[in-house]
């Protein structure tokens, strides 16, 4: 079960609430209704904090933040399952276009290692779930939606993905 709020970022008024939902995708959905977007796209941010913390992937994915110009929703629960192993992938090297970059346990020990490769951040360090709200086709359970990530800085962008290995 998620909750969703919402907040006017110019005004920082209170946060004004929009219900529970048994979904990502329905919650995405409101989203979608409340903007008016013909498209129906909306990325859903998960935040790392930096200093890396360690924190547990599930503590990760209980809050997603979805931001426009004027507004920012908040969305709150637990996610039903995350990956045990993240294949990391970084996009469009010149000698290898999906170059992989190794396999990981956690959201925390991948974003160690972009870190790594890429230097400190200029701004918060989070990774992008995308939800299709418009044309969802058969069943989208958060586990399948919050198991494909993107994460894209000033050097380079990556994609995150449930590894096939043990």
């Amino acid at each position: 079960m998620w909750t969703l709020r919402q907040q006017y970022r110019i005004a920082q008024q209170e946060w004004e609430e929009h219900g529970s939902f048994q979904s990502i995708v329905d919650a995405a959905k409101r989203i979608v209704e409340r903007e008016r977007r013909p498209n129906g796209g909306v990325g859903f941010r998960v935040h790392v904090a930096i200093p890396i913390t360690g924190a547990p992937d599930g503590e990760l994915f209980s809050r997603l933040e979805h931001l426009n110009e004027s507004t920012r929703y908040v969305l709150q629960g637990e996610a039903t399952m995350a990956p045990r192993l993240w294949t990391l992938r970084k996009i469009g090297d010149e000698n290898d276009p999906w170059a992989e970059i190794g396999h990981f346990q956690s959201l925390s020990n991948v974003a160690t290692r972009i870190l790594e490769r890429d230097g400190a951040p200029s701004r918060p360090f989070f990774f992008r779930a995308i939800v299709d709200a418009v044309n969802v086709t058969g069943d989208s359970p958060d586990a399948v939606i919050l198991s494909r990530l993107w994460h894209k800085n000033e050097a380079a962008s990556y994609f995150l993905y449930p590894s096939r290995v043990n």
